[in-house]
């Protein structure tokens, strides 16, 4: 990051570590730029390097480890007459995964669902400099109707729960707390060993959602709302989504055919596609769907300069009935894996 800084003879720079950011990661600090020379003090600490730069107004680059700072993950500040501070974090960024009715869900001890490898935060999941993590609603006990071999589970209990209102609460209080740097959303799909990647998720009017004995969605943009837009206005038809009309799309922007390719190889019993269509079921796992897509495109809109707050990729799931859960516990591996590599490597993001 090239910054212009006034006639000084010595400019001091200093390192910062963000202190909710912690354990700090060992770091060089210095400045380039025409002219510019270090001074050599064998007394000065670590994480303080002193540059005599030359008269008048000169323009110089911040690099930490070699590398322009100021990109993503660092920041920088001239601070009062003769001080440059950097300020890196280096907390890695969080993958979210978010299930809903098995085998999407978590489970419990007695009946694992697919996400329960990623139950409890997994640090640098297999060595990519990511954290992920899952969330779901506890299922305990199903129920079954006459004839009809697939389970019903209900709302189920815990952070979230299949219903529109306490979805959307809970949701954007996960998103506060993690500021995820990608999304992937899941639901139970067709009655089948379909894994169906969905293009797509609508801002449906609030009188088109199906309710099935639950309450509508709130109104967005009025004072029940729980995402961000509460209380600015609601839209023709009272859609959850007050930035944008009735019917209006968010599109997904997961690697779709890479994901396809990469479990079509799986030896799971599991059948990939992609859903253009759009129409993702008007339930609360179409909701879900927009919602993660709805938060990228709003955190990115909010933070347009901080990619360090921004969030990459977002896309929403459904799987079949009768996927077994160990096949799809590998297909969201594999999924991840596509994901991951499809995400700023870890050192462009510490830049």
């Amino acid at each position: 990051m090239a910054i212009k800084i006034p006639p000084r003879n010595i400019v001091r720079v200093q390192l910062e570590y963000r202190p909710d950011e912690s354990p700090a990661k060992p770091a060089r600090v210095g400045l380039s730029g025409n002219a510019v020379h270090r001074v050599v003090n064998p007394k000065l600490a670590d994480t303080a390097t002193f540059y005599e730069i030359p008269p008048g107004e000169t323009e110089v680059t911040v690099t930490v480890d070699g590398a322009p700072v100021g990109h993503r993950r660092a920041t920088v500040a001239a601070v009062g007459e003769s001080t440059i501070k950097v300020q890196v974090a280096t907390k890695r960024r969080t993958i979210l995964l978010l299930g809903f009715w098995p085998p999407t869900d978590i489970g419990i001890s007695s009946r694992h669902g697919m996400l329960w490898k990623w139950q409890s935060l997994q640090q640098d999941y297999e060595g990519s400099g990511y954290d992920v993590l899952a969330y779901s609603p506890t299922f305990f006990s199903p129920t079954y109707m006459e004839k009809d071999p697939i389970p019903k589970w209900g709302k189920g209990s815990g952070t979230y729960t299949v219903d529109y209102r306490n979805m959307s609460r809970q949701f954007w209080r996960i998103m506060a707390k993690h500021t995820p740097i990608a999304i992937m959303s899941f639901s139970r799909g067709n009655a089948n060993v379909s894994w169906e990647l969905e293009a797509a998720a609508r801002n449906l009017a609030q009188a088109h959602w199906k309710l099935l004995g639950l309450e509508p969605p709130y109104a967005g943009g009025s004072a029940d709302d729980n995402s961000p837009l509460r209380g600015h206005g609601t839209k023709p038809e009272l859609p959850p989504d007050a930035s944008l009309p009735a019917g209006a799309k968010r599109l997904s922007d997961l690697p779709i055919s890479s994901i396809i390719a990469a479990v079509a190889n799986l030896p799971a019993k599991v059948n990939p596609y992609f859903d253009d269509s759009a129409d993702v079921g008007a339930y609360v796992s179409e909701y879900m769907a927009y919602h993660v897509a709805w938060y990228r495109d709003y955190i990115n809109a909010k933070h347009p300069t901080e990619p360090q707050l921004q969030c990459i990729k977002a896309g929403h799931t459904h799987v079949g009935v009768f996927v077994p859960v160990a096949d799809a516990e590998a297909a969201v591996e594999t999924q991840l894996g596509v994901l991951i590599a499809n995400l700023p490597k870890v050192s462009d993001l510490l830049r």
